[in-house]
């Protein structure tokens, strides 16, 4: 995967930073350090890693009493080591997409807006793995946001007001 988005990458050298997968769906921690460890090698430059589905099987749940709701949480932990590892070398952010806490054909609340569970469990991450570990630093980026699924219902004002919750 590196070695085929190496010539992209490379011909767009004025990136602050590179976006490495957009929903990668994996849930060996042990694994992905190794592709982690793999594509920094190969690309070495700023990379955003791309959290939304990793961790878990498939798209995050959509209620806290899920069985596998918080096992992002314990994904991050067992990375921990490679993180630490990889951050003295390279530059690498978290990258989630903020989208609707619904159900398809539901509204709901925008995730920026909504609870912990869904619209602020990156912040749980922050603040119960990555700060304690030393990574607090580790940069953060909203890379999708919106409505979801096409549910329609929300104004500009208030997508907008979730993202901004998002940054607080």
């Amino acid at each position: 995967w590196a070695g085929q988005l190496k010539p992209l990458f490379d011909a767009n050298p004025g990136m602050d930073w590179y976006e490495l997968e957009n929903e990668c769906d994996v849930s060996d921690a042990a694994w992905y350090g190794i592709y982690l460890t793999e594509c920094c090698r190969i690309l070495d430059r700023p990379l955003v890693i791309k959290s939304e589905y990793i961790g878990r099987n498939g798209p995050p749940p959509e209620h806290p009493d899920d069985p596998n709701a918080w096992s992002l949480i314990d994904f991050f932990r067992s990375l921990v080591p490679t993180l630490r590892s990889l951050r003295a070398q390279y530059k690498l952010a978290l990258g989630f997409h903020a989208y609707t806490a619904i159900t398809p054909g539901e509204l709901g609340a925008l995730v920026g807006l909504s609870d912990e569970f869904r619209g602020y469990q990156w912040r749980k991450i922050w603040r119960e793995v990555l700060q304690p570990a030393g990574l607090g630093d580790m940069p953060v980026f909203l890379t999708e946001c919106g409505d979801g699924w096409g549910s329609g219902g929300f104004t500009p004002d208030q997508i907008i007001a979730s993202m901004r919750a998002m940054d607080s």
